[in-house]
């Protein structure tokens, strides 16, 4: 409750932030899109995902 979905997107030069919210929209369920983005370099562990608590601090900082 009173969670919201989040994205995080690292861009590269050939794609733009705009370009997300359509892609999503075109791809998932209305109750899936993400409501919040956050755009920038993304912490990865050694597999290669993002570690969840990182990114949970990352959205802490963002509020």
């Amino acid at each position: 409750m009173g969670e919201i979905h989040c994205a995080f997107a690292a861009l590269s030069d050939q794609t733009s932030g705009d370009e997300l919210p359509a892609h999503t929209k075109s791809r998932l369920a209305g109750h899936k899109h993400p409501r919040k983005v956050i755009f920038g370099e993304l912490p990865e562990n050694h597999d290669r995902k993002g570690p969840q608590n990182e990114l949970r601090d990352l959205i802490r900082n963002q509020n």
